[in-house]
């Protein structure tokens, strides 16, 4: 009982500008954690294990326990076959999450779709906001841009019936997305800016850490180098402090890359290196692929066509 009063009180406390210590807290709880939610599901109480679940999903994201959340959510939700319907939501939702933070963009599909018409039914509106935006982001990445621009909008519509910013900071991160898939730089610049602002305001670090990134990414693409470098600083920064393991990596993989683009080859050796070991212990293989094959450049930049070849072919394979 103890155990879900943590989990529910973290929750509660994530968010807050002091998230850290309470990362922190928990990272050094997990033994214990991880054996109270076995004990949950041996027992039988897989409502209880789930909901717990649910709350620390933040926190099971953003320090790698992807895989560990994963198979527990699979075992709740086939255990309980009379689960109530808010902590079936919360429980598939938290999975389609950790299966997305994986690349893993099939697995994530069903459980979000079955969730968002539970978050509907149970007029849940901010859970909706971001269910949808996370489907739009997922579909996106399955190569659907159309029907992810009409989610985010619908998304971005719901959250303005609410006047919840942070529900619209969230729609608008998954439209930068869109925007940039469209080839639309001024619009997708404009709308990470508008989120990273937006986000600034709610006082939660791990929130601007990832929109900051987002904003990176838009500025990257677009051919922005210095723009994209000063996101992706402020955002590892902020993943540092907070030591979340996903956004290290993606900023000092894309630091990395940089550094490779102008030719600042030992910088670039180091974050990329990182940022590969990072992405293997996630056991996301889309990152790992694209890790590789910045370090590929590296080798090759570096003159070492080998190496290159052997690091792309990694890539192909991952």
């Amino acid at each position: 009982e103890r155990f879900l009063e943590l989990a529910l009180e973290a929750e509660s406390e994530l968010g807050r500008p002091d998230q850290a210590q309470w990362l922190d807290r928990l990272q050094a709880e997990f033994d214990n954690m991880r054996a109270a939610l076995d004990w949950l599901l041996s027992s039988g109480r897989a409502a209880d294990a789930l909901r717990a679940i649910a709350a620390l999903e933040r926190f099971l994201r953003s320090h790698g326990h992807i895989s560990t959340a994963r198979a527990l959510l699979s075992m709740g939700l086939a255990l309980g076959s009379e689960i109530p319907d808010d902590v079936r939501a919360d429980a598939l939702w938290t999975s389609a999450r950790q299966a997305a933070a994986q690349s893993d963009w099939e697995a994530a599909v069903p459980p979000l779709e079955e969730a968002l018409g539970l978050f509907r039914e149970q007029r849940r509106g901010r859970e909706l906001v971001f269910a949808l935006a996370e489907l739009g982001f997922v579909v996106l990445r399955r190569g659907d841009a159309e029907r992810a621009e009409a989610l985010c909008e619908e998304a971005l519509a719901v959250a303005g019936t609410l006047e919840d910013p942070r529900a619209t900071s969230g729609a608008l991160n998954i439209l930068v997305e869109v925007a940039r898939a469209q080839g639309d730089r001024e619009r997708a610049l404009a709308l990470a800016e508008e989120a990273v602002a937006l986000r600034r305001t709610l006082g939660d670090e791990m929130l601007v850490a990832d929109s900051t990134y987002r904003l990176g990414v838009a500025a990257f693409e677009f051919g922005d180098l210095d723009r994209a470098e000063d996101a992706f600083e402020t955002s590892l920064e902020l993943a540092v402090d907070l030591g979340d393991a996903l956004y290290r990596a993606a900023n000092l993989c894309m630091l990395g890359t940089i550094s490779v683009l102008r030719d600042e080859l030992m910088p670039a050796s180091a974050r990329l290196r990182e940022s590969l070991s990072i992405y293997t212990e996630l056991e996301d293989r889309r990152s790992t692929a694209e890790c590789l094959c910045a370090l590929g450049a590296y080798a090759a930049a570096a003159g070492r066509p080998e190496e290159a070849a052997r690091l792309w072919g990694g890539a192909d394979s991952a």
